[in-house]
């Protein structure tokens, strides 16, 4: 799935170090607009820069719905891996869909439950061993979830597993990583026996 970045003025929420940001700026973005609260991926962003030295970039390390952006309008806004971290799932798109220019675009990157959930499924506890899995929504329930928040997807990838290959332990990151999360007897299934993640992304615009 492509998009054209070139000349846009972009919005990264939850960017961790900023590796996505560099990586639009070398697909001819205008300007990215970080968010990251995590302090020590913030330290990390600013550190990179100090050799790149660019000024395309700016880093906040603040959480979008505290910030109160309502007069700041984005081409393209990225979401990537923070929907099923939210408590409030309709505040987060609504939040997003504030700061899109009317023909702006959001990329959103998120796990995908199967269908015979439902809309969603609640964990109620930890999901691939991560503790702060609160929904994670089904294709139709994602998109229903959208539709209520003023937002239609115009594109989207098919949901692809992820695989011990991704995410792995190596000798820059030697903690537990993903295979703790899953069954060592059977991959399809995470450590509480709940269907093993899988990730999609989605291009939306507003209604």
């Amino acid at each position: 799935m492509s998009l054209d970045l070139k000349d846009k003025n972009i919005l990264d929420v939850g960017s961790g170090n900023g590796y996505y940001a560099f990586r639009m700026l070398g697909q001819g973005a205008k300007a990215i607009f970080c968010l990251e609260p995590n302090l020590m991926h913030f330290s990390q962003f600013l550190a990179i820069n100090h050799f790149i030295k660019t000024n395309k970039i700016r880093m906040l390390p603040e959480r979008l719905e505290v910030l109160g952006m309502e007069s700041t309008f984005f081409d393209i806004v990225f979401s990537m891996g923070l929907l099923y971290h939210q408590r409030d799932t309709s505040m987060h798109l609504s939040s997003l869909r504030n700061i899109m220019s009317d023909k702006g675009q959001l990329v959103l990157e998120t796990i995908i439950a199967p269908k015979e959930y439902g809309d969603y499924l609640e964990p109620r506890g930890p999901y691939a061993a991560m503790p702060n899995v609160y929904y994670v929504h089904t294709d139709r329930g994602f998109q229903e979830l959208a539709k209520k928040e003023g937002l239609r997807v115009i594109k989207s990838t098919t949901a692809v597993q992820t695989t011990v290959n991704e995410q792995r332990q190596t000798k820059w990151m030697p903690f537990k990583s993903f295979e703790s999360a899953i069954l060592s007897e059977d991959p399809d299934l995470t450590i509480e026996n709940l269907p093993a993640p899988k990730r999609k992304f989605y291009v939306l615009e507003k209604t």
